[in-house]
């Protein structure tokens, strides 16, 4: 027996009870086929590659080629027959794999809630807010078009303060001087 299967949950507190075998095995298969493509996603997303490569091996226990098969371990393995030699080779990668993924979600957990309480987080969301709402549009923007967007806004915020300072400290502004120049 595998040292993870004794730590895991039994199967009748994850599903709810059916009294037909075979409706319980049609839920197992549906809940996995449709997780499947997700744990996927979030494990590729922290980084976590899920693609393994094999080298075929005969019945003697050579290899027969040189040639490596390169398949996602999570999908191979849920389409391989339960009980088969490969599936027994995949169990091991697959939970390392899947408990590096839970591991680097808790890390990524914690540092989440210390982000809530710091200013300068909320800030670089603010900040980067124009840029995420371009990118959610489907416009992704180049590093040329983000430097003049945030150079502009720089200006703008440094003419704001400087105007603002200027009230602060009774120097009057000659508006009308400056509106008749940015009006030639």
């Amino acid at each position: 027996m595998m040292p993870f299967v004794q730590f895991s949950q039994p199967i009748e507190a994850l599903i709810p009870p059916f009294k037909d075998p075979f409706e319980r095995q049609h839920f197992i298969d549906t809940e996995l086929a449709r997780l499947t493509p997700i744990v996927s996603v979030f494990l590729r997303e922290v980084g976590l590659s899920t693609t393994f490569s094999r080298t075929n091996i005969n019945s003697h226990g050579a290899p027969s080629s040189p040639k490596q098969r390169s398949f996602d371990i999570i999908t191979a393995y849920l389409h391989t027959p339960l009980g088969s030699l490969d599936s027994q080779r995949m169990v091991e990668p697959l939970m390392i794999l899947l408990e590096e993924g839970i591991g680097t979600y808790l890390a990524r957990q914690e540092r989440a809630r210390r982000e809530l309480i710091y200013p300068t987080v909320w800030l670089a969301y603010i900040v980067r807010l124009p840029i995420t709402v371009l990118i959610r549009a489907g416009i992704l923007p180049s590093t040329e078009f983000i430097s003049n967007i945030y150079g502009k806004l720089i200006q703008v915020l440094a003419l704001i303060f400087i105007v603002l300072l200027s009230i602060k400290l009774g120097v009057t502004i000659p508006w009308a001087k400056i509106i008749g120049y940015f009006l030639k």
